[in-house]
């Protein structure tokens, strides 16, 4: 979450750093099955700053929705702040 929310909102140049959006992606969604990370994710404001990405439809806006989807599931809390967001 700080690597996306630090200001870094360009499209990846190369390969090597799409792979690397792709790669942290992927941990995320990962670390995201534990439910103690679904609460450090919310607590965050992981939810917010994956739909930013999305609302930008960025290279990794792919990556966000799936973060977005491993941060809900079975989650109340994340669910009700989703539906507060929008």
């Amino acid at each position: 979450l700080v690597v996306r929310g630090s200001g870094e909102q360009r499209e990846p140049q190369a390969l090597e750093e799409a792979e690397l959006v792709e790669n942290m992606y992927d941990c995320l969604c990962s670390a995201l099955h534990a439910p103690a990370n679904q609460t450090l994710f919310l607590k965050a404001e992981g939810i917010e700053l994956m739909i930013l990405t999305l609302k930008e439809r960025r290279f990794a806006a792919q990556g966000a929705l799936r973060a977005l989807s491993a941060s809900l599931a079975r989650n109340g809390a994340n669910c009700e702040r989703f539906v507060d967001i929008r």
